[in-house]
């Protein structure tokens, strides 16, 4: 039995280089085509949201959701809430057997100012709306934003 000649990349270099090189453009692009799709999910549930008239049962349901999706989890969901002492309190199940959590998602009715405890607070409806959709991950310039946001528009 002969040896067959075992046939080598001529450049092994520019191929390292080019794996390099694409690799990491590759997973960029399925990155922002994955945050483009959330970004659209969290647009459509915050899309009829009207905070001038109150927060219907219908729109702190889509608040709920936005919250749930961008700063708890992707397994469970809130559930339908109530409206106590002018606030909507969303029970949230999490986790794939849907277990209860501790705390609800709280949504001012007058103001949309959403909050749950050990989570991010928002203020405003419209410093959520801009956390959730852009996702300006550094505190401090948010908290900036939102008292911006809250100056300007007067949703306090």
């Amino acid at each position: 039995m002969t040896d067959l000649p075992v046939q080598r990349l001529k450049t092994p270099t520019k191929f390292f280089a080019a794996t390099l090189l694409a690799v990491p453009c590759l997973l960029f692009a399925l990155a922002t085509v994955d945050a483009s799709t959330s970004r659209h999910h969290l647009e459509e549930l915050l899309a009829d949201v009207n905070v001038s008239d109150g927060i219907s049962e219908r729109e702190a349901d889509g608040i709920a959701w936005a919250y749930f999706l961008g700063y708890v989890g992707a397994c469970g969901g809130p559930d339908h809430g109530k409206l106590v002492d002018g606030e909507w309190v969303m029970p949230v199940s999490f986790g794939y057997a849907g277990r209860p959590m501790d705390s609800p998602i709280r949504i001012n009715a007058k103001t949309g100012a959403v909050s749950q405890a050990g989570g991010p607070s928002f203020r405003s409806y419209g410093s959520f709306r801009f956390s959730a959709l852009w996702g300006i991950p550094v505190r401090s310039l948010t908290y900036r934003l939102e008292e911006y946001y809250a100056d300007k528009w007067g949703e306090r």
